[in-house]
């Protein structure tokens, strides 16, 4: 894979994140499995400004997002649930809030350690209200 200059390389790389930020969702689209890396932990540099980027199309990459909601990495799961999903200024897919819905009720020992369960309701009643 080509890296993009708007990829970032490093969880510090801003200058990267900067040209994310000029770049339209069409162009970066094909990408956005790279960009959701960056969300894989808070602590990093670039993840809340990729997080605010791809919050307006949380719909359109839900396959990308349920891939993660799906999986056993916890870390990932908070962080794109805190940084994309719960600040998304649009409705969510049914089939996101599902997952939401799975995990606030039904959630793993593994996501209730990591307060998953917590995150998900709190999302899921912004939904409601």
């Amino acid at each position: 894979m080509n890296m993009k200059d708007y990829i970032p390389k490093t969880k510090d790389d801003l200058s990267a994140v900067e040209i994310l930020k000029h770049k339209s969702f069409e162009d970066v689209k094909a990408e956005v499995s790279y960009l959701l890396g960056c969300l894989q932990d808070l602590h990093w540099d670039v993840a809340s400004e990729v997080g605010a980027y791809l919050a307006p199309h949380v719909n359109e990459i839900k396959d990308n997002l349920l891939d993660i909601l799906l999986s056993n990495d916890e870390e990932w799961k908070f962080g794109i649930m805190k940084s994309l999903i719960a600040i998304a200024p649009v409705k969510l897919d049914e089939e996101l809030l599902f997952s939401l819905e799975r995990i606030r009720d039904c959630p793993t020992e593994r996501e209730v350690n990591e307060e998953l369960h917590l995150v998900a309701r709190e999302i899921l009643e912004k939904e409601i209200n």
